[in-house]
């Protein structure tokens, strides 16, 4: 029972510990613009979204009607049990 709760314990603070956030590019149609937008949304669990994190939203919060750019960051923290998407969109 100890080497069992041993390992759990160790097991939550790995996952506690790690984090890791990417970048990625997706579209690239012509010269960057003078605006920028954003929108984000989160995941908690795999079962509760709160948000929208999409490029229509991105593009309405920046006032942007041209989309240049479309970028996303992936914020995953815990294995996974919270992340956040952030999408990133420039253009006139």
């Amino acid at each position: 029972m100890k080497r069992f709760l041993a390992a759990l314990i160790g097991t939550l603070t790995l996952m506690l510990a790690v984090s890791c956030t990417t970048f990625h590019p997706v579209a690239i149609n012509g010269d960057i613009g003078s605006k920028r937008g954003e929108s984000t949304g989160h995941i908690i669990c795999g079962l509760i979204f709160i948000g929208q994190g999409d490029i229509l939203d991105a593009a309405k919060n920046g006032g942007i009607t041209h989309v240049s750019t479309v970028d996303i960051r992936t914020t995953n923290i815990m294995g996974g049990i919270y992340i956040r998407n952030t999408t990133i969109v420039s253009g006139e």
